[in-house]
């Protein structure tokens, strides 16, 4: 599959999953979080998410990490441009830590291209937007 229809593949059914996972999702970086501002960081592969969707979520563990910790390993990734890390940074400057979550969605990088695929979102009080 090209490029562009796994990222569309993988985007889609991102929104799908998400409406699915979300609430978990929150609660647990709520709790990890307690309080203070960082990002849930969620690697999920498009075959992931459709097998959770077909059976169930079942159990998912993903790491969360303060604010500039996040921002930093994310800049060593590659991929991520200053434009994004400044939205980011922002972002997770203005959350309300004790109502909202952040979480860095993102793909396994291809293994010929080294390609991978993320979202940034910060959620809360019935919101949600991808930065």
């Amino acid at each position: 599959m090209m490029n562009m229809e796994r990222q569309k593949a993988w985007e889609e059914t991102c929104e799908r999953w998400l409406k699915v996972v979300f609430p978990a999702l929150a609660e647990h970086a709520l709790h990890l979080g307690r309080g203070d501002r960082g990002v849930l960081m969620v690697p999920v592969d498009t075959s992931d998410m459709e097998h959770q969707l077909a059976c169930g979520a079942g159990r998912m563990d993903p790491a969360w990490h303060p604010a500039e910790e996040f921002l930093a390993m994310v800049q060593h990734l590659g991929g991520v441009g200053p434009d994004a890390l400044s939205r980011w940074r922002v972002a997770l400057e203005l959350m309300d830590p004790q109502n909202e979550v952040a979480l860095f969605l993102m793909s396994t990088p291809d293994a010929d291209t080294g390609e991978w695929f993320s979202r940034f979102i910060v959620a809360g009080g019935g919101t949600m937007t991808v930065h």
